[in-house]
């Protein structure tokens, strides 16, 4: 890894499994199971297809600040990943978000110099606003992650309307981070292609109905990140403009309140990205332990070639803005 930055970096993706909710998931069965059958290490099975490996890394918080691969990440943001609540029944959903949420919690007042908490949030239930408060009040986490897809409902489905304008009063930061693909995972079965290709395609469907839709802009002050640079989005913008519709003005410009992932493994992708959305959009972000690591991700910033401001704005600076209230 390059000596620029080295120490400094705020990885705002990065994932852990809560033993509790792991329990949780098992116990509850449904259409998610741990694979524990094969060789290696045990794996989620959602629908009836493998999403996450279970490797000791997924559900060890504190692996992160051992990996050699991660030495020169400062800030840990930690959130959980695929299926996150959306298997469970309302009531269990609520379970579920209170264990990952006091889990986070807990490592956080661990290690209160390196690591920060997204909560989760459990939308089919009675409890989603109150949960949110006390993540945010009692808990004092520092945003929340939620699903491209909530279980079968789309985010800007009426039935949420009432979870993101809490959301907006609070100036919640939130990562929609990929799900399953909501037309169906099936095909993407073989070579790990639901990491692969499914979460990127999921990611840049879910952009694209938000974006027409005015979604980000409905709610101002909740700050979005979209991992993945926000999938294929900021490459098909232009295309997307020929389906504006002409009676409802000029199309939108991206949105001020949404930044942007380096989770791209291309140093041309991260240039692009800069360019297209600007550097003060564009935040460090890793998936650790699952696809990339910080060492990996911050190679490719480097690479992009961008003057020291951008790179350190890139590595940290916008990051420790956008978290530091």
């Amino acid at each position: 890894m390059g000596t620029e930055g080295a120490t400094a970096l705020h990885d705002v993706h990065t994932h852990s499994y809560s033993r509790a909710y792991l329990a949780l998931l098992e116990e509850a069965g449904g259409d998610v199971r741990i694979d524990r059958s094969g060789a290696g290490h045990p794996r989620i099975v959602w629908q009836g297809i493998p999403t996450v490996t279970l490797h000791p890394g997924t559900y060890d918080p504190w692996a992160r600040l051992h990996d050699p691969r991660q030495r020169a990440v400062a800030l840990h943001v930690v959130s959980t990943t695929v299926p996150n609540v959306y298997p469970f029944a309302p009531r269990l959903q609520s379970r579920a978000a209170r264990l990952i949420n006091d889990d986070l919690a807990r490592w956080r007042d661990q290690q209160p110099d390196h690591l920060r908490g997204l909560a989760s949030i459990p939308v089919d239930s009675d409890d989603a606003i109150a949960e949110v408060d006390r993540a945010l009040d009692a808990l004092a986490l520092s945003g929340f992650v939620m699903g491209t897809h909530l279980g079968p409902s789309e985010l800007d489905d009426p039935c949420f309307a009432p979870i993101f304008r809490r959301l907006n009063e609070r100036a919640a930061r939130v990562l929609l981070h990929p799900m399953l693909p909501a037309a169906g995972a099936q095909h993407l079965r073989d070579h790990d292609l639901v990491s692969l290709v499914g979460f990127v395609a999921d990611t840049t469907e879910v952009v694209a109905r938000l974006w027409f839709g005015g979604f980000f802009a409905r709610y101002p002050r909740i700050r979005f990140i979209l991992p993945q640079a926000g999938g294929s989005a900021l490459w098909l913008l232009g295309r997307w403009r020929f389906g504006w519709p002409p009676s409802a003005g000029p199309a939108h410009p991206l949105p001020p309140n949404v930044f942007y992932d380096t989770l791209l493994f291309s140093p041309e992708a991260v240039a692009f990205a800069a360019q297209a959305v600007g550097t003060d959009h564009l935040l460090f972000g890793s998936d650790y332990p699952h696809l990339g690591n910080a060492e990996t991700v911050w190679h490719d910033v480097l690479g992009a070639h961008l003057d020291a401001n951008a790179t350190q704005a890139i590595g940290w600076r916008n990051a420790a803005a956008l978290f530091a209230d």
